[in-house]
């Protein structure tokens, strides 16, 4: 048997545990102490005011993340321009050459958009948790003793 379909199984064994157990606990979640009184909508609203001031930085990432797709769609054309040009017979290395700069130029292009995008949304979003944090926190101390010894910590936070 090819092992290609050996993974198939192992991956359709795994897939297919993992939807069984999903389908046994989904209407089970009280049973977990699974309890919200929110829908996802309002908790996706409370959570947009925390990103809201780091608008241009999302901007940012997004034309970052743009100018790299645009060159990891770019490079294979250039490198297709470049074999095409080796494989004729009166090729010029000048052609070859310059073609071999723009596609490396746009190599670094691409790796430098990329780390930037990672950078500014790692520290954006470490900024946003580190306000969620603190907000917390000044929530949990503005509470009376009564409030916290009456209501559950998991509950609480």
């Amino acid at each position: 048997m090819n092992p290609i379909a050996y993974v198939g199984i192992i991956l359709g064994t795994i897939s297919l545990i993992f939807i069984t157990a999903y389908l046994l606990i989904k209407d089970k979640k009280e049973a977990f102490g699974f309890e919200r009184n929110m829908k996802d909508s309002v908790i996706v609203k409370r959570l947009f005011k925390y990103a809201k001031g780091y608008g241009k930085n999302f901007l940012l990432v997004f034309l970052l993340m743009i100018f790299s797709i645009s060159g990891d769609l770019i490079l294979p054309l250039i490198s297709g321009d470049i074999t095409s040009i080796l494989q004729t017979e009166n090729f010029k290395y000048q052609l070859v050459l310059n073609d071999v700069i723009l596609f490396f130029s746009l190599v670094v292009i691409s790796l430098i958009c990329g780390y930037l995008q990672a950078i500014i949304l790692q520290k954006t979003g470490q900024k946003i948790i580190s306000r969620m944090r603190e907000d917390l926190f000044n929530h949990i101390e503005s509470l009376s003793h009564n409030q916290l010894n009456h209501i559950p910590v998991g509950t609480l936070v």
